[in-house]
């Protein structure tokens, strides 16, 4: 395996652990794979546009923004979006796509074994206030972050899982999978418990069906967003609000959502520009769900743009997949990662960026055999014999 693809794979990981370090070199990894690659041979395809069309426009909102500090949020966002649109040119057959995505869960099972190896001897306390104080990290990275990306590492590990016959494979990828749900655990992230979860009941319907209802869960994540969108019925969210640091308010997003829905209201169409979320809110924090977020800093025409490119990442890039492989892909994706993206600022987070990079190239063929190019010469030289 080339060293482009070992970068790739190796910032891959990176993503999932010090994202800070993918900030600051990530750019210059992928410029390099590319310049070093075929840079005239870059694929202009329908997610190079979807990912550049949502990019520019969010380049658009940032002369109209209401936070000075929007620039350094577009600088970060474009980051991601070179960062995917090369790494995923770089990705050609299935074996590259199986070391990259090799690279992410490799990221995160070495972040899990270092919570668990550090910490094993604790868990979270039984109240409120100690249990806030007992959650695990890497280091003074946020524990939410932490735990997101290891949901996110399980649909890695049901890609892989796809894409191999070989059981010794399949039993390193269950182990990784074991780890990484008592890394979030130990991370105690809700949302990376909840997405479990639901990947579990996914794959048990997909492996039960000929063609998994993906509308399901699609009719899932609207509903949810909607109703945290416009505040109608949110507070028959509060049931998933569980465990020893329940505070009735999912830890302070309820008084968030209420914060930022006026903010869009106010600039429904076009958005008041990157960060905006971090002046409208009391704690200057982000909107923790990526409708208000991005609705309120880049209105409905960045929604749609985003949306839009969602779609293009994951179900039209894999259209030439079969259509149950498809199916389970692109509903573990959802079911791993709906919860982050609902309530947390994960569409603004190097880990999801890569994982969207990863599954937009689930459909990628294997590399064509020795014999089967000596099949085609064959086959065009007694097409040439014929004439």
């Amino acid at each position: 395996m080339g060293p482009r693809i070992i970068a790739i794979a190796v910032f891959a990981g990176i993503s999932t652990v010090d994202p800070g370090t993918f900030v600051r070199y990530g750019l210059y990894a992928a410029l390099a794979v590319w310049i070093l690659g075929s840079p005239g041979r870059l694929r202009i395809d329908g997610v190079f546009w979807a990912v550049a069309a949502s990019t520019i426009w969010m380049f658009l909102t940032t002369h109209w923004a209401i936070n000075p500090e929007a620039g350094a949020a577009f600088q970060t966002a474009l980051i991601f979006a070179v960062f995917m649109l090369l790494g995923r040119d770089a990705i050609r057959t299935r074996r590259q796509l199986q070391v990259v995505a090799t690279g992410f869960l490799i990221g995160v099972f070495i972040g899990a074994l270092r919570i668990i190896g550090e910490h094993y001897n604790l868990i979270p306390s039984s109240t409120p206030d100690e249990s806030a104080n007992a959650r695990l990290t890497l280091g003074d990275l946020n524990a939410n972050y932490v735990g997101y990306s290891m949901a996110g590492g399980l649909a890695v590990v049901v890609l892989l899982w796809l894409l191999t016959k070989s059981k010794r494979v399949k039993f390193s990828l269950f182990i990784a999978a074991i780890a990484l749900v008592a890394g979030f655990i130990f991370t105690d992230t809700r949302g990376s418990l909840i997405a479990g979860v639901i990947l579990l009941a996914w794959l048990i319907l997909a492996r039960m069906t000929k063609k998994p209802p993906i509308w399901i869960l699609v009719l899932g994540v609207t509903v949810a967003a909607t109703v945290i969108a416009t505040g109608s019925g949110v507070t028959s969210l509060k049931v998933l609000d569980f465990g020893s640091r329940a505070t009735g308010d999912f830890s302070g997003r309820l008084p968030i959502w209420d914060q930022v829905r006026p903010l869009w209201n106010e600039f429904w169409l076009t958005g008041a520009g990157p960060f905006a979320t971090r002046v409208a809110t009391d704690g200057q924090v982000s909107a923790h769900n990526f409708v208000l977020e991005i609705g309120s800093s880049q209105g409905m025409i960045g929604l749609i743009l985003f949306v839009i490119m969602l779609w293009t990442v994951l179900w039209t890039a894999n259209r030439a997949s079969d259509q149950k492989y498809r199916r389970t892909i692109v509903g573990a994706f959802i079911a791993a990662s709906a919860p982050a993206y609902l309530t947390g600022a994960w569409e603004s987070s190097a880990a999801a960026w890569v994982l969207l990079m990863i599954m937009s190239k689930a459909s990628v063929p294997p590399a064509p055999t020795p014999s089967t190019d000596h099949e085609r010469l064959d086959a065009t030289t007694t097409r040439g014999l014929a004439r």
